[in-house]
């Protein structure tokens, strides 16, 4: 069947329209100030799609055949260079551990794997703390902005944006994972 307006060219439905803004966005930017290309921006493009790689793995995987892996700023996957500052850095870095999950038709990488790599490197789990962090501090502000209603025995409040928190949930989860696996192989 033709791909409609709603489909990637992977074949994704996607029907989000605030996705599809971003999408948007993110080919206006890429085709006319080519952020795929220069190392800071292409680091910051990688941070903020990784949050959601497990629901548009393919739209993921087309980040991924964007960016140039080797030159994308920070010092993601270089454990040699533990303490530079990975989250904000445009440095060469390395988010080479990717590679493998940008070639078209390749598994896309899955939780596990990742929280794998962030146990074996500091930086990864630098990145995906600061990930959480900065969406801990939305979730704090816009919990101050939200007004407490509560019209059910149970009581409670307007939830704070789903998405900020479910960016929070996946680098809590890839984190607590990581820690998980660091504290099972030093024991054995």
């Amino acid at each position: 069947p033709p791909s409609t307006a709603a489909d990637d060219e992977h074949g994704e439905n996607i029907n989000d329209p605030i996705l599809m803004a971003v999408l948007q966005v993110v080919e206006y930017l890429i085709r006319h100030y080519q952020i795929h290309a220069r190392p800071h921006t292409a680091h910051m493009m990688l941070r903020t799609f990784l949050p959601i790689h497990l629901m548009y793995p393919q739209l993921f995987q087309r980040v991924l055949s964007l960016v140039d892996l080797t030159t994308a700023g920070g010092s993601v996957g270089n454990s040699k260079s533990r303490k530079t500052n990975a989250t904000m850095s445009g440095g060469a870095g390395t988010w080479t551990f990717l590679r493998p999950f940008a070639a078209s038709g390749a598994k896309p990488i899955n939780a596990k794997g990742l929280a794998k790599m962030a146990a074996r490197d500091e930086s990864l789990a630098m990145v995906l703390c600061d990930i959480g962090k900065r969406s801990g501090e939305v979730c704090v502000l816009e919990g101050r902005a939200v007004v407490v209603v509560s019209d059910n025995a149970a009581g409670g409040a307007l939830p704070v944006r789903k998405g900020i928190s479910a960016i929070l949930s996946f680098s809590v989860g890839i984190l607590v994972e990581a820690l998980h696996i660091q504290s099972t192989s030093s024991e054995g």
